[in-house]
C-alpha cells in the first residue's frame, strides 16, 4: 500500500499569492504521485481561498480565521480523518519542492518513535522587491514545512495546537504532541522551502533578513528557475508585480 501524504494549510486573503502557491503545490503532488505516493491537500479558510483551492482540485474546510489555533487544528484533523500517513504542516504562502520528500519510505511508517522530517535551510522571497535570501535556521525544530507521521499526531487527536492561539503556532504544535518525536533534518538543496513575504505577513522579509543574517542574496526568479518549472517561476514573478 502506498504511503499517503496530505498538505494542510490555513489561508486568509492574499488571493493571488494563494493561487501561485497552490499551482506549485499541485505540481508537487503530481510529481509525488508519479513517484508512487498518494497525495491530498486541504485548505482551511472562510473566504475566496476556498474557491481557489477547489480550482486546483483540493479539499476545503470552511472555518473562521480567528482563533488561528482552532482553524489549523481543523485542517490537521481533516487530514487525519482522510487516513493520511504523513501530514505536511505548511503555510499558504510557501512552496514545497518534491525533493523534500525523498526521505519518506514508500510504505507507511512503522517506527516505534515517530520521526518528523524538516530542514535547516529556507529561502525567503520578498514579493515587493523580487529579492531572495537563503537562511540557515539554528532552532531546535528546524523550519516548516514539517512532514509529520501519523503516529506523532494520533495521540493528541490530530489537534496539537492550543485552540485559542492567534500566533506562535509552531511552538504550540510541538508542545501539544502526545509523544516526543525524533527530528530528522533534510536539505536536498537551499530552495526546497520557499516562503513568500507580502505586506500582510506578521514578520516581514527585512525583519527576517536582519534577525537571521543572510547567507546569500540574489534575484528570486533566477534562483528559483534552477529548481522549479519555468511556468511556476513566471507565475510567481507576475504575482510580485500584482502585489507591488
Amino acid at each position: 500500500m502506498a504511503a499517503s501524504i496530505w498538505f494542510v494549510s490555513p489561508a486568509w486573503r492574499r488571493y493571488e499569492v494563494t493561487r501561485m502557491v497552490l499551482a506549485q503545490r499541485r505540481h508537487c503532488m503530481n510529481v509525488l504521485e508519479r513517484r508512487g505516493f498518494e497525495t491530498g491537500s486541504v485548505i482551511v479558510a472562510d473566504d475566496d481561498n476556498l474557491d481557489i483551492a477547489r480550482e486546483y482540485g483540493m479539499d476545503t474546510v470552511e472555518h473562521a480565521n480567528i482563533p488561528l489555533g482552532r482553524k489549523t487544528n481543523a485542517g490537521l484533523r481533516y487530514a487525519g480523518e482522510q487516513g493520511a500517513d504523513w501530514i505536511v504542516y505548511v503555510g499558504s504562502d510557501d512552496w514545497v519542492h518534491p525533493d523534500l520528500f525523498g526521505a519518506i519510505p514508500a510504505e507507511p511508517q512503522t517506527r516505534r518513535t515517530p520521526e518528523i522530517i524538516t530542514g535547516r535551510r529556507i529561502a525567503i522571497v520578498d514579493l515587493i522587491t523580487g529579492r531572495l535570501t537563503t537562511f540557515h535556521a539554528p532552532g531546535r525544530y528546524g523550519v516548516i514545512p514539517w512532514i509529520v507521521p501519523r503516529a506523532a499526531l494520533e495521540g493528541c487527536g490530530f489537534t496539537p495546537i492550543t485552540n485559542s492561539v492567534r500566533r506562535g503556532l509552531d511552538g504550540s504544535f510541538v508542545r501539544g504532541l502526545a509523544v516526543r518525536p525524533e527530528w530528522r533534518f533534510e536539505d536536498p538543496h537551499p530552495y526546497c522551502r520557499v516562503d513568500f513575504k507580502t505586506p500582510m505577513n506578521l514578520t516581514s522579509y527585512e525583519t527576517l533578513r536582519r534577525a537571521l543574517g543572510h547567507q546569500a542574496e540574489e534575484d528570486a526568479w533566477e534562483a528559483l528557475g534552477r529548481y522549479y518549472p519555468a511556468e511556476l517561476v513566471e507565475l510567481a514573478r507576475k504575482t510580485q508585480v500584482e502585489v507591488a
